[in-house]
C-alpha cells in the first residue's frame, strides 16, 4: 500500500511514466496478496473499492491502453470501469 502512495501517486507530477509503472506494480502486488494469502481480505477489497477510479485516472495519458486489461485482471469487481477507461 505504501508503494502505491509514495512511489506512485507522489511521483505523478514529477515523473509520470515511473509513477505509472510503480502504481501498476503496487496494484498487481496487492492483488497477489489477495490471491496467495487471503482472498477475502477486507483491506484489499477496501483499497480497490475506494481507489479504482483514482488508479484508472492515473493511466489516462498512457500510450499503451492494455494497462487497463492488467488492472481489470487484478480488480475484477471494477472491470467495467477499466474497460470504459481503455476506450477513452
Amino acid at each position: 500500500f505504501n508503494n502505491y502512495y509514495f512511489d506512485g501517486l507522489d511521483l505523478l507530477n514529477t515523473d509520470e511514466k515511473k509513477a505509472q509503472e510503480n502504481i501498476l506494480h503496487a496494484v498487481e502486488s496487492i492483488n497477489q496478496v489477495r490471491r496467495l494469502q487471503n482472498s477475502l481480505s477486507v483491506f484489499v477489497k477496501q483499497f480497490f473499492d475506494t481507489k479504482y477510479k483514482e488508479v484508472a485516472d492515473s493511466f489516462l495519458s498512457a500510450s499503451d491502453k492494455s494497462v487497463y486489461d492488467r488492472l481489470g485482471s487484478a480488480d475484477q469487481e471494477h472491470l467495467s470501469t477499466y474497460q470504459e477507461y481503455r476506450r477513452r
